[in-house]
């Protein structure tokens, strides 16, 4: 069940949805038919999400408001999903006649709360809970760069919708991605806000007990509330869009890095640098990397990163495995133990996702750096 919750609340209920800052989710294939019991976990998990919008909405906290927005967008995404896949509409169950709070009004109130609440802008920037006008992401982007211009991930973003989608694109949009690494290569840190993500769903979900309707029907150890809990918020933090990283890059690789000589090279490894060095996710992290070892020449530089390329790629096989080895090897073990290592970074306010990782493997003895004999699967 506690998987089906997971389903429900992560990027699948994003499917086809586009953000004109953030990233694309398209997810599609043949649509497997359904069990009667198969449904009815469905419904049950789709009005416990509903039963938490209603809670949050009415709170005063501005970051509760916004991720009542979040799960209504969630529920009316997966609703979508589930008609173009030929399921089965889910029929509200639990609460039939409750009213829906309106998601554009939750947007707005939390945005005039928290004008300068970072991660609410970002949310607002990177995948809208509500309506285009309601976010106002421009404006939002302007005002995160404006109190947070030391953050490299604020310049992730392109400056216009119109640039979202744009490789090559047009002189504008080649001078403002330079303008954006440029801004990059004098940043001092990288928030993607991975950690600020899930501690906020996890805050959210605890609004409001876990219905019996739900525990009655999940297995042990995942009819643990706890448990369900955090899969749900974990399956929340997950959906919310980051910036189309690759987009930036494609201006560091190939062809744009030909015509735009070694100006443009320099100031991609500056801001490459700065994302690989400073990086608090492993997709930052991977994607700087990469890109760096397409502007470096060759030499001792070049071969340091692609040691730690390797070495990073060794600690996610490695935490995996340490995960994975954890539990008695059933999936409903498994998702115990991974729900229990996301609290650990969640109770740790200074934690990010490279660090929490890190600490995990270091704690259980296990190399930071790749065997000379380890060979990626």
């Amino acid at each position: 069940m506690a998987l089906l919750i997971l389903g429900l609340a992560s990027p699948l209920a994003t499917a086809g949805s586009q953000t004109p800052f953030g990233a694309t989710v398209d997810v599609t294939g043949p649509a497997t038919p359904e069990t009667p019991s198969e449904q009815r976990q469905v419904t049950v998990a789709r009005e416990y999400q509903l039963a938490l919008a209603a809670r949050l909405a009415v709170d005063p906290d501005p970051r509760r408001k916004m991720t009542a927005a979040y799960f209504l967008k969630a529920t009316e995404r997966a609703d979508a999903f589930r008609e173009r896949s030929g399921q089965a509409k889910a029929a509200s169950i639990l609460h039939p006649d409750a009213p829906s709070p309106d998601a554009n009004e939750l947007v707005r109130a939390a945005l005039r709360q928290g004008w300068d609440d970072p991660l609410l802008l970002w949310m607002a920037i990177a995948d809208c809970p509500a309506s285009a006008a309601a976010c106002d992401a421009p404006a939002a982007l302007a005002r995160l760069r404006e109190i947070e211009p030391e953050n490299a991930a604020n310049w992730l973003f392109p400056s216009s919708a119109q640039g979202a989608d744009a490789v090559q694109g047009t002189l504008a949009d080649a001078a403002d991605a330079d303008k954006r690494l440029a801004a990059i290569a004098e940043s001092t840190r990288v928030n993607m806000h991975y950690a600020d993500l899930l501690r906020l769903f996890v805050d959210a979900v605890s609004v409001a007990p876990v219905p019996d309707a739900v525990l009655a029907i999940t297995e042990p150890p995942e009819s643990d509330p706890e448990i369900v809990q955090l899969t749900y918020a974990s399956g929340m933090s997950m959906a919310v869009a980051w910036p189309s990283i690759g987009k930036l890059t494609e201006r560091c690789r190939g062809e744009a890095v030909a015509v735009g000589g070694e100006h443009l090279r320099q100031l991609c490894r500056e801001a490459m640098t700065v994302l690989h060095q400073q990086a608090d996710t492993v997709l930052i992290d991977i994607f700087a990397s990469r890109t760096l070892l397409e502007v470096l020449p060759e030499g001792a530089e070049k071969e340091a990163i692609r040691q730690a390329q390797r070495n990073r790629r060794w600690q996610v096989a490695a935490g995996t495995e340490l995960m994975l080895g954890a539990g008695d090897g059933s999936i409903s073990d498994n998702v115990r133990v991974q729900m229990q290592d996301i609290l650990k970074l969640v109770n740790d306010p200074e934690a990010t996702e490279i660090s929490h990782l890190r600490d995990r493997l270091v704690a259980a003895g296990v190399s930071l750096e790749a065997p000379a004999d380890w060979t990626e699967q």
